[in-house]
């Protein structure tokens, strides 16, 4: 395997991981709201480790803002 390909591969496991934390922290904000949500509940839902969620988001204010603006763009895309 090539340098480039093992560089593809890691970018393709860390959107899938990324989309996984939103996916899961969505779920989580809607069922036990903000508060009642923690880093680790949305890391056990999605099966991924703490140090991903902040690799991605830095806390979990950032993982709320990329959560909220992903529902807009859905929202705004669907009109």
């Amino acid at each position: 395997m090539t340098a480039r390909e093992r560089m593809s591969k890691r970018v393709a496991q860390g959107q899938k991981s990324r989309a996984r934390l939103l996916e899961a922290a969505t779920e989580r904000f809607a069922s036990c709201g903000y508060a009642g949500t923690s880093v680790d509940d949305v890391c056990r839902s999605a099966g991924i480790v703490k140090s991903a969620l902040y690799w991605h988001f830095e806390s979990k204010e950032g993982l709320l803002a990329a959560v909220l603006e992903e529902t807009a763009d859905a929202w705004i895309d669907g009109i």
